[in-house]
């Protein structure tokens, strides 16, 4: 195994196998590992889910939608901390956003984008936030749309119609209620639901029920490409280019 780049260093080898689960949090969300030409990271799945399936986050629970009505606590250019108010930041759990972006989307600071270290738990409808770096502009109160991205391996589900985005295949079965931690195919090879058949070195891209199909338009995220022709229904062979 080789080490990780990216979110955190996990350890090589990992506590967690890529065919175990956890009740446990052994290694940090978005850690990654690699095992020959596949790429893991790990992750917390919070649906019952199947092997071979795509699964990403549920976005009603790891985003927070770009808006301009959100009132930012005025802040100078250097700080880490920063609270942000209005209806969605209610009854956000502590660390709800950790290891996420907070992305500044029009006026002061705009076209930013900043790590999230942690958050505490909502205030009403307050929520403070710490980043990893420092602002690097003045945050003037009600002058900065905002948007967050979580972890993109955190609140794990299959990829459907409503949560698009997928963030890797999952390796083995996972029962929530039991064990909701594992590793999170993201690169190389596996074998992957698909519908409607594919073909050898055809695009693939994100269905509607933790499957793939072949890219026919610009409205699905490209998953990889198709190693070995499958029959519909069925697992297919694909080599998998969501993250390295």
């Amino acid at each position: 195994m080789q080490g990780q780049v990216g979110i955190g260093s996990a350890q090589i080898p990992p506590k967690q196998g890529i065919y175990e689960s956890s009740d446990k949090c052994s290694a940090r969300l978005g850690d990654r590992i690699q095992v020959g030409e596949r790429v893991f990271h790990y992750g917390k799945v919070v649906d019952d889910t199947n092997r071979g399936v795509l699964v990403g986050p549920d976005q009603s629970a790891n985003c927070v939608a770009e808006s301009e009505n959100y009132v930012i606590t005025p802040v100078a250019a250097g700080s880490t901390t920063l609270t942000i108010t209005g209806a969605n930041m209610a009854s956000k759990a502590k660390n709800a956003f950790a290891g996420g972006l907070l992305h500044l989307t029009s006026d002061t600071g705009e076209g930013y984008t900043l790590g999230i270290k942690s958050n505490k738990a909502s205030v009403s409808t307050a929520l403070e936030l710490t980043l990893y770096d420092p602002l690097v502009v003045d945050i003037v109160s009600e002058e900065t749309d905002i948007a967050i991205t979580g972890n993109m391996f955190n609140n794990l589900k299959i990829v459907d119609s409503t949560d698009k985005i997928p963030s890797g295949v999952l390796p083995i079965s996972i029962d929530t209620s039991e064990e909701p931690y594992g590793w999170i195919q993201t690169g190389g090879r596996c074998a992957v639901l698909n519908s409607g058949g594919v073909s050898a070195g055809e695009i693939v891209v994100a269905h509607t029920a933790g499957d793939v199909i072949v890219m026919s338009a610009f409205t699905a995220p490209i998953v990889g490409y198709c190693v070995q022709s499958g029959r519909t229904g069925e697992h297919c062979v694909i080599f998998l280019q969501i993250k390295q």
